[in-house]
């Protein structure tokens, strides 16, 4: 199964959780959405996907390839259901969101440094500007990161 695209031309330890902020449809530059299989393979699926969206807008994009990485690894793994990837150019900012139908919130916690996993929402706070949890109708949630380009 491979990912559906869909185009639009309008637009500490606990993650914090707050409503998404609203911008003017003015400002938005370029929205994709990707429906993506709920399997482990998305995480590369959606790698590719945003690296052909931020290169046809002409928008540098090493640093959101890598949060969109671990955005998804964590819903596919954590999460529950189909996953949906959206991403948006929005002035100064690349805004990322990942959908899926888990009510579980994601959460920073400790890592040791042998460890070798458990550091995904940590690169994605230094990452980003901003990023938070959004809880939607139903048993769904939106993880979303802001990077400045």
């Amino acid at each position: 199964m491979s990912a559906t695209p869909k185009s639009s031309a309008t637009p500490s330890a606990r993650v914090h959780v707050h409503s998404i902020k609203q911008r003017s449809t003015e400002t938005v530059r370029a929205i994709e959405e990707w429906a993506l299989p709920d399997e482990l393979a998305s995480c590369g699926k959606a790698r590719q996907l945003v690296t052909t969206a931020l290169l046809n807008w002409q928008v540098p994009g090493d640093d959101a390839v890598l949060v969109v990485s671990e955005l998804v690894g964590n819903a596919l793994v954590h999460g529950e259901g189909p996953v949906v990837l959206r991403l948006a150019h929005d002035g100064p900012l690349v805004r990322i969101e990942v959908r899926d139908t888990s009510s579980v919130l994601p959460y920073r916690h400790s890592v040791r440094e042998n460890e070798v996993a458990g550091r995904g929402l940590l690169i994605v706070g230094e990452l980003a500007a901003d990023w938070g949890v959004v809880i939607g109708p139903g048993r769904c949630k939106t993880v979303w990161a802001e990077l400045p380009v």
